[in-house]
């Protein structure tokens, strides 16, 4: 196989985030200055140049083709129109950066994106945010800064890590249904597609493993580097590891 670059564009700073609308017609990219650019993916023409957050962008996360929320050093999360550019809506949570951001799997909410909820993380904050930009429910603060969020794949809980702990947070009555101690950082978190696992790349060189549902928990080290990426395979059997120092 034969790969050709199809398209380049040059931003004001480095990329610091990605994501692809779910159609994949748009590429949302995050500069670290703080601007965003919605890329038509056929030709890599700029749709939209949005204002995006001025002391800088950290993450990006789309709901449905139509709604993209930003989080960026403000301390803000802001949402967007992908149609029209403008932005809809705004939540600010605070003085700490927003690093996190998971919309609740749209599966779980087949009637409308607009019931569907955003979680969102800054520092020891974690609050569930409406489309509208208003604040469902604001969380006890976590122990340590939140490092990753991850969705359960029906939308009904959802993972938030930081140094040492894991809290698994019920999407409906907004309660902690599990939480889990770890004695050591937390980069990375996912839930295997069926549901059943959840995992975690930690900084010991090693990869934690949870069944909530069966009180299981299983340890795997010995790795080179830190884990700092996984991703499972569509039937739940294997999961990929990546690392680096």
């Amino acid at each position: 196989m034969n790969f050709a670059k199809h398209w380049a564009a040059t931003l004001d700073d480095y990329a610091i985030d990605l994501a692809w609308s779910p159609d994949g017609t748009l590429l949302a990219v995050a500069s670290a200055a703080g601007g965003i650019t919605l890329h038509d993916a056929a030709t890599g023409a700029v749709r939209h140049a949005l204002a995006g957050h001025a002391d800088g962008a950290n993450a990006l996360a789309w709901s449905g083709n139509s709604l993209l929320a930003t989080g960026g050093q403000d301390g803000c999360v802001r949402f967007w129109d992908a149609a029209t550019g403008k932005q809809t809506a705004e939540a600010k949570l605070g003085n700490a950066w927003v690093e996190h951001l998971a919309w609740q799997p749209s599966s779980s909410q087949p009637s409308a994106h607009s019931s569907q909820l955003l979680f969102a993380a800054a520092g020891r904050k974690l609050v569930a945010l409406k489309p509208d930009g208003s604040i469902a429910h604001a969380f006890p603060d976590a122990p340590k800064t939140i490092s990753a969020l991850a969705w359960r794949p029906d939308g009904s809980a959802c993972a938030a890590a930081c140094f040492g702990h894991v809290a698994v947070w019920d999407a409906a009555a907004f309660t902690a249904q599990k939480e889990f101690p770890y004695g050591n950082a937390i980069y990375a978190l996912t839930w295997s597609p069926d549901g059943r696992w959840l995992v975690a790349g930690c900084h010991d060189n090693s990869v934690h493993l949870w069944v909530p549902a069966e009180d299981l928990e299983l340890h795997m080290s010995g790795y080179e580097t830190r884990l700092k990426e996984l991703s499972f395979s569509h039937d739940s059997k294997w999961l990929a590891t990546g690392g680096g120092k």
